[in-house]
């Protein structure tokens, strides 16, 4: 489930002042989710980092599809004989992923785990293989979240060989769950990056925002397209060049679309979804993406407090109306379109 991406797709750009009376950042890092989490905080409070890794690891425990003895991977081999208890934590979080399958008409889908595993996108980049029809076809078929029965917290499939993949979700249910942690424990000013989903605790110690980079999608890493200026705030993006192969020269990414069984290959190059949770973040980068320019934009329009920005292959930047106060786009090579 936890995939390590090829680089950070977010830059924070900490303008902290040099003034003896603030607090300096500490950060410690570590691999965690199959991928490298930072956490930054403006508290000389090293203590904390340690519970913070312990919280971040209890919940891997629980939501890693790959682990043996993990309570996904366990409900993915049984919920199909018998009905398998959810613990709370699950229950929450696969409830939240059908509620986000609902609000996209389906292409949000934690059932995609057959295809996730046929594609191996993540370990095929020095020999790609791309499945063939048959088999995209029988692992498509397998894909649907309404066979998901739910009843209090007792879970089944209506269908054999389902199972269900928590990566579109996970880390922001995680990084929620982790900010809930600090606000619990006293710390008013931090940064978490959980592997590219990105959280801005509180401000910074002089009380200013914290400005955050948007990643150019086809720069390394630093290279930043635009900026915006937030606090408790959470800043995901999805994109077709944080993990793919190459073949044939087309390129086949990890963003699966659950009806066609096939990488998604739309007008899109990347979307940033900027939000108070990274739930919803994380759910809705996925769905937008997936969703497409159009459907996406209106979509994004509907919700409340929680904005996108969409850039194109024609390096066209698309930013939601809550943001026309709060983007500076900072690369010449991309043109803000309405």
């Amino acid at each position: 489930m936890f995939k390590k991406i090829s680089l950070f797709l977010i830059l924070i750009l900490l303008l902290v002042g040099c003034s003896n009376s603030k607090p300096e950042p500490y950060s410690e890092s570590d691999f965690i989710l199959n991928t490298i989490i930072t956490i930054t905080l403006f508290d000389d409070n090293p203590e904390a980092f340690e519970s913070i890794f312990t919280l971040i690891k209890d919940y891997e425990s629980i939501l890693d599809n790959h682990r043996e003895g993990t309570e996904i991977y366990s409900l993915n081999h049984s919920a199909y004989r018998q009905p398998f208890n959810l613990s709370d934590t699950t229950y929450e979080i696969i409830t939240k992923s059908i509620e986000y399958s609902k609000l996209s008409d389906g292409y949000f889908d934690i059932t995609i785990e057959p295809l996730v595993t046929l594609w191996d996108i993540n370990n095929s980049y020095d020999n790609p293989i791309i499945p063939n029809e048959n088999d995209i076809i029988e692992a498509k078929d397998l894909v649907d979240y309404k066979n998901i029965i739910i009843d209090n917290h007792n879970l089944s499939f209506n269908k054999k060989d389902m199972s269900i993949d928590l990566g579109g979700i996970a880390k922001g249910y995680i990084t929620d769950c982790v900010v809930e942690h600090l606000e619990e424990n006293g710390i008013q000013s931090a940064i978490l990056n959980l592997g590219g989903n990105v959280y801005v605790h509180g401000t910074k110690p002089d009380d200013t925002l914290f400005k955050v980079g948007i990643q150019d999608p086809d720069k390394n890493r630093g290279d930043t397209l635009g900026i915006v200026t937030l606090k408790d705030a959470s800043v995901v993006t999805s994109g077709i060049y944080e993990r793919y192969f190459e073949s044939g020269g087309e390129i086949y990414h990890h963003i699966i679309n659950p009806f066609t069984g096939y990488p998604e290959n739309n007008e899109l190059k990347s979307i940033t979804i900027i939000s108070k949770s990274s739930l919803d973040g994380d759910a809705l980068s996925t769905s937008l993406f997936l969703l497409g320019l159009e459907k996406g934009k209106q979509l994004i329009e509907s919700l409340d407090d929680i904005d996108a920005i969409f850039v194109d292959k024609s390096n066209n930047v698309y930013i939601s109306s809550g943001l026309d106060n709060n983007f500076e786009l900072t690369n010449s090579s991309y043109t803000i379109k309405r």
